[in-house]
């Protein structure tokens, strides 16, 4: 896991609850915010409404360093919308609380 993806699939987990189909669902989510960077990379904004008034938004919001953070910016979304109103723990498995003891020793 290279370029910080580490983090993002830390939040997959956590938003997932350990549920296998929904790991699967959030990473394809994650994945199309992170394939959506360089699709938006070569996005011709001049070609959205109101591009005369709004021109400096959109040439904030199409930069291409601050497109790279989407994918960021949509984790911690996530992480927010999915841990709000939620009363319950993160319930990870057992098995995660246990020492590992060799065979053996």
């Amino acid at each position: 896991l290279i370029d910080s993806r580490g983090w993002i699939a830390i939040a997959i987990v956590i938003v997932a609850r350990w549920d296998p189909l929904k790991a699967i669902i959030g990473a394809f989510a994650f994945g199309f915010t992170y394939s959506l960077q360089f699709g938006l990379q070569g996005f011709n904004y001049q070609s959205l409404p109101l591009s005369d008034a709004l021109s400096g938004t959109y040439e904030f919001l199409f930069d291409p360093i601050i497109i790279s953070t989407y994918p960021f910016v949509v984790t911690i979304a996530m992480l927010v919308f999915f841990s709000v109103g939620t009363n319950t723990d993160l319930v990870a498995p057992q098995e995660l609380a246990k020492n590992y003891i060799r065979e053996g020793e």
